[in-house]
């Protein structure tokens, strides 16, 4: 029995101060020359297509906003003849509003935040005829905003208010329920 306990106890020793050392099977080598120059040769043409696609995108950006009048607003950002901001859409555009615009903060076109998004008011249709925006300060103080005022900036998350903040404040409270 004690033979038994030493055999095992000392492949126990064995097994321990052997699970320090790597795995055979793993060989680390470094790369050839060959083979580094290649990397390199692969990574340049990626770097080289991802330019060309840049400079694509770049160029038929600029295509569309000079084949549209734009001008630009008083906090520099393009928009359009009719005064909405470019990359933005109209609220009636907007597939599932309720959902799409839930989490969405609100501000003027100009940039300035005045609050967020509490209930999106459709229409049978299914259509956004008005938000009704929290607006931020001391006040809790809901508006209802007619969706024709609004368009939606979907890379940001934010609704674009067609009215300064001033006016936004003076709207009346939106009817509860």
């Amino acid at each position: 029995m004690k033979l038994k306990s030493f055999a095992l106890g000392g492949a126990a020793i064995v097994g321990l101060a052997l699970a320090g050392v790597p795995a055979s099977a793993y060989t680390h080598h470094p790369a050839t020359p060959a083979e580094m120059a290649q990397t390199d040769q692969l990574n340049a043409q990626s770097l080289q297509q991802a330019q060309s696609t840049d400079q694509t995108a770049t160029s038929s950006t600029m295509a569309s906003n000079t084949s549209s009048p734009a001008q630009s607003n008083s906090a520099g950002q393009m928009s359009s003849a009719a005064g909405t901001p470019t990359g933005t859409v109209a609220l009636s555009a907007i597939a599932n509003p309720p959902q799409t615009l839930a989490n969405a903060s609100v501000e003027t076109s100009s940039g300035q935040a005045v609050g967020a998004v509490q209930k999106v008011v459709t229409g049978t249709d299914g259509k956004a005829q008005s938000l009704d925006v929290a607006l931020l300060g001391a006040q809790s103080k809901i508006v209802a905003i007619d969706a024709a005022q609004l368009s939606y900036d979907q890379s940001r998350n934010v609704v674009v208010a067609q009215l300064s903040a001033d006016q936004i404040q003076a709207l009346p409270a939106a009817p509860q329920g």
